[in-house]
């Protein structure tokens, strides 16, 4: 999943850092296409990773 330029920079504006990476994935359980999502972000400097939500596209967007 790609997320829009707009949804990331609404992301890193809430988290108050210019310096990560926030990226989007879809999940599969068992083989099937579903609607979940998994947002996350990375702080490089910091070798973190945070989740920041997990849902349905409609429940996230």
């Amino acid at each position: 999943m790609t997320l829009t330029k707009q949804v990331k920079k609404q992301i890193k504006q809430r988290l108050k850092n210019k310096n990560i990476e926030v990226a989007g994935l879809d999940l599969h359980f068992d083989g099937h296409n579903g609607d979940h999502l998994l947002i996350y972000c990375r702080i490089s400097e910091e070798k973190l990773v945070y989740l920041l939500a997990i849902g349905t596209h409609s429940e996230l967007f």
